[in-house]
């Protein structure tokens, strides 16, 4: 105890001594530099303090966290190329990267391919769940159908079997010395009412004033293939046609030998048909009755073809001997002429049969689907099998849902916009469209070279454009598509239900104008399909949305406005601009256009159209120089319309944007990507335009 208070009393009077042996001078430094050190650390602990202030105080930039917004950015982040400087190549910036992971050997490699996939699956969904005590009657008709077509035949042989049971016929082909009892005009009434247009002749028929016209029929294949014999293109499509034929009638069970024998024969006569059609497509129309087309015309039992018609739809009560008929009088006797010069009326029977049968093998033979797509181009019939879908081969119900026929298709468009509640997003899309009109009149009232008449009539015809978008009023009426499915009733057996739909369009077609009025109103008559087009009428123009091409990335009510001006707003602004894309010069003129003329016919001043087409004209050429690789350019004469439509469309749809952030502001970032929201717009552009490229 006491060492240690000793130790203690040691040390302090050591230290004292240490300072008590300082000069005044030396303490005055010491004291000094102790203060330095003081004021230099209290210096240094402000400089931070005020930095970590500043980092703190800083605003930082908003980031859009929400499922959507993380969704789209891993989607563009996946397709740039952030290695590339978008200015020297904005394409590869954009979507580069997107490219490298693309099969370049596909046929389809667009988000519209990706989008009807898409819209295929939710399909599926819907047509899979159980049936609801609730449901309309024609939803449970149609999860029938789908369940029926899931179990299709696939051998050909043993589904022209069940065709023709279905259709009371006895055989096909006709074949030498077969024994077969069904005659032409029983096949030429399988041919009206199964395919939308006969072969041989077209038939239309008012219950109002009852009198049927008469008029050509349509070859299967396009004039050309069969009439030109000099062109390689038409000689090879030619073979393909021939080759089509050989194909199935070998899986019939024929030999090759005669397989050949007999399409030559349907060729031939064809060929034949094909020519009177061309010459008489003009022909002289007058009125007869079936008595007197049966002197005139004895070649074709007239009197059996239109019984069978009205007996094969239900409706026998029409029929009378004394029926008016309204016919092409040159193109009828022609025909009949033709048909008594063939010598095998095997032929006819046999193609007239292969014309109603090439609509329906594709849904079970994935072959023969792929061959007709190829030859897509110059069929004389459409089918929704002609935009391929990847998979199909493997997985049957894509195949069933792409091929349902129109009624069906209905009632599936019904169930899906139950279960998609798509108001808020139709309603939205509506306002793009109201923003795109307005910008495109505000860049009409801007432009220097267009006089003043010429900018009032542009103005009249942007609003005299109605827009529909999403979907009509079928697909929301029950009681509208009750009244479609009246009378069918769907079993399990696929075939027979394909014809009775088809049955029943026909008979409407012919019987019912309400329906078919009603059909015909409809502008979006497929809701689901990925697309959006417009048409120019007389006295207005029309805009088609579809739901379908209402998806990322053309479109989400849950996506950033950066996005949505770059991918649907652009989409708008281009249809509205095919409206603009081929103008031409009228003597006459208008004066005072207003939007309430009710006779507004456009007429285009000579001054403005000079300047329009040397306009044009620079287009065509600029991107007529753009290189495709090797010594291929693109064909500026063959794209001008759609060129000249996204370059207005994206000026257009820019300057929407832009007056969008003038009115609400900037918007929050997508994660990852750290650009304005300006610039955003163009990225999200680049999403869109490249998949149409």
């Amino acid at each position: 105890m006491n060492n240690s208070e000793s130790k203690e009393k040691y040390l302090s009077e050591k230290k004292c001594m240490i300072w008590k042996k300082r000069t005044v001078l030396e303490r005055f430094l010491m004291l000094g530099l102790l203060l330095l050190l003081i004021a230099f650390l209290t210096s240094i602990g402000l400089l931070l303090r005020s930095q970590k202030t500043n980092i703190v105080e800083k605003p930082r930039k908003d980031i859009c966290l929400t499922r959507m917004c993380k969704y789209q950015a891993g989607s563009i982040l996946s397709n740039m190329d952030l290695t590339v400087n978008p200015c020297e190549d904005f394409f590869k910036f954009a979507c580069g990267s997107n490219r490298l992971y693309q099969n370049i050997y596909d046929d389809e490699i667009r988000v519209m391919h990706t989008l009807l996939n898409y819209m295929i699956y939710l399909g599926k969904e819907q047509l899979e769940k159980p049936n609801y005590t609730n449901d309309p009657t024609f939803v449970k008709k149609v999860k029938k159908y789908y369940e029926s077509c899931l179990n299709k035949p696939t051998a050909l042989k043993e589904v022209v079997k069940e065709f023709l049971y279905e259709m009371n016929l006895d055989t096909w082909p006709q074949i030498e010395n077969d024994k077969s009892k069904s005659t032409i005009e029983e096949a030429a009434t399988a041919a009206m009412v199964y395919k939308d247009m006969g072969l041989l002749i077209g038939i239309f028929i008012r219950p109002i004033h009852p009198k049927i016209t008469l008029d050509l029929g349509y070859v299967t294949i396009h004039s050309d293939v069969l009439l030109n014999n000099t062109e390689e293109k038409f000689i090879k499509l030619k073979k393909e046609y021939t080759n089509l034929m050989n194909y199935v009638f070998g899986k019939l069970g024929l030999s090759a030998r005669d397989s050949n024998k007999y399409v030559k024969e349907m060729i031939e006569f064809e060929t034949s048909l094909a020519k009177i059609q061309e010459d008489y497509r003009r022909g002289y129309s007058s009125n007869s009755t079936i008595s007197e087309l049966r002197s005139k015309c004895p070649q074709i039992k007239w009197t059996n073809l239109m019984e069978l018609l009205f007996e094969y739809i239900h409706h026998s009560e029409y029929y009378t001997g004394e029926l008016q008929i309204r016919l092409n009088e040159n193109y009828i006797n022609a025909l009949c002429e033709l048909i008594g010069n063939t010598t095998n009326k095997r032929a006819i029977y046999n193609l007239l049969l292969w014309n109603v049968f090439i609509r329906y093998l594709p849904r079970f033979d994935y072959y023969f689907r792929q061959r007709l797509i190829d030859m897509k181009h110059v069929l004389r019939f459409r089918e929704n099998f002609f935009k391929p879908l990847s998979g199909i081969h493997k997985l049957k119900w894509k195949s069933c849902i792409q091929d349902m026929e129109s009624y069906v298709r209905t009632g599936l468009d019904y169930i899906m916009i139950k279960s998609m509640n798509p108001e808020k997003d139709v309603k939205e899309v509506q306002e793009y469209v109201n923003r795109i009109s307005e910008s495109m009149e505000e860049v009409f009232s801007e432009d220097e070279w267009m006089d003043d008449y010429s900018k009032n009539v542009s103005i009249v015809k942007i609003n005299r454009i109605t827009s529909h978008i999403g979907y009509g009023e079928i697909p929301v009426d029950k009681d509208f598509i009750n009244l479609l499915f009246d009378n069918i009733n769907f079993t399990d057996n696929y075939i027979q239900n394909i014809l009775q739909v088809r049955k029943r369009v026909f008979s409407n077609h012919i019987f019912n104008e309400n329906i078919t009025a009603m059909m015909y109103k409809d502008y979006i008559s497929e809701p689901m399909k990925v697309t959006a087009y417009y048409s120019d009428g007389e006295v207005e123009g029309r805009l088609a949305i579809t739901l379908g091409i209402m998806n990322p990335p053309f479109y989400n009510y849950n996506s950033p406005k950066y996005l949505n001006f770059g991918g649907i707003s652009f989409v708008i602004a281009h249809e509205f601009s095919h409206g603009f894309a081929e103008l031409y010069f009228n003597e006459e003129k208008l004066e005072n256009l207003t939007d309430a003329d009710e006779d507004f016919t456009i007429h285009w001043p000579k001054e403005f159209m000079q300047e329009y087409n040397r306009r044009r004209d620079c287009l065509i050429r600029q991107y007529s120089q753009l290189s495709l690789g090797g010594n291929m350019t693109v064909d500026g004469d063959y794209t001008i319309k759609d060129n000249f439509a996204d370059n207005n469309a994206l000026t257009v749809s820019f300057r929407a944007y832009e007056k969008y952030l003038k009115q609400y502001g900037k918007e929050p970032s997508l994660p990852g990507l750290d650009f304005s929201n300006e610039q955003m717009y163009f990225i999200g552009y680049g999403q869109v335009i490249y998949t149409m490229l």
